[in-house]
């Protein structure tokens, strides 16, 4: 299967935005594998997935965050295989991921839909900077760290996705199951749970208006984007 995708325009919506410690990415629709591991190879397809956004360009210690995944069908292995890497600097802080991704596809070759169960295993790194302007110099605060502080911990996630062909999906997942200790900077990475679901209209002229739903969890932060899109004649969104 090949297919080019031109992006001429989206219109998508987020409720309840607050802090997660997961990525948030506008077009998520377009990068499933970073967060349910079962959706690796699950089109039947190999692909690439690139983002990048430097915002606040200009300004010092401006955030960027880059990301980059592929995803293909592997038929020897009954499934698909993921690797994903993401970057994200903050001012002094750096937050890295890396992880690979198997998933094992039920009935790939019928008419009906796939039913896809998956994981990932990986590294996930964090690191703060020692390059701070203190408004006193006088005052002398402990919270503030007098050096570069790094650690890092393995990653672990899961999911499961049921996938019909130009009709819908709909998935479940969980990252960060080992919920990592980083000891270093007093800071637990916490588990997050994902609900996400879709479905493809019909229309004439060889267009269709996909809708897509990510419902995403902490338990102290709960986030819901909702976005559609159109697309013609398999080519353009």
């Amino acid at each position: 299967m090949r297919r080019v995708l031109i992006l001429l325009g989206f219109i998508s919506a987020t409720v309840a935005m607050e802090a997660q410690q997961d990525p948030q990415f506008t077009q998520w629709y377009n990068d499933k594998l970073s967060f349910n591991p079962a959706t690796a190879g699950v089109d039947n397809s190999h692909c690439i997935t690139m983002f990048y956004r430097d915002q606040w360009g200009g300004l010092d210690a401006q955030p960027k965050t880059a990301l980059l995944n592929y995803s293909g069908a592997v038929e020897s292995i009954h499934g698909g295989l993921g690797l994903t890497f993401y970057s994200d600097k903050l001012g002094q802080e750096q937050n890295t991921i890396f992880r690979g991704a198997y998933a094992f596809h039920a009935n790939p070759n019928s008419q009906g839909g796939i039913f896809s169960a998956g994981l990932a295993l990986g590294f996930y790194g964090k690191k703060l900077g020692n390059d701070w302007v203190a408004i006193d110099p006088v005052a002398d605060d402990n919270a503030i760290p007098n050096n570069t502080t790094a650690s890092s911990s393995f990653d672990f996630n899961l999911g499961v996705y049921y996938y019909k062909p130009n009709s819908y999906y709909v998935g479940i997942s969980s990252t960060h199951l080992t919920e990592a200790d980083l000891s270093e900077m007093s800071i637990t990475v916490a588990r997050h749970y994902y609900f996400m679901g879709g479905y493809d209209f019909q229309l004439p002229n060889s267009l269709v208006l996909r809708t897509n739903l990510l419902a995403k969890t902490d338990f102290n932060a709960s986030t819901v984007d909702v976005n559609a899109n159109v697309l013609w004649n398999n080519m353009l969104y």
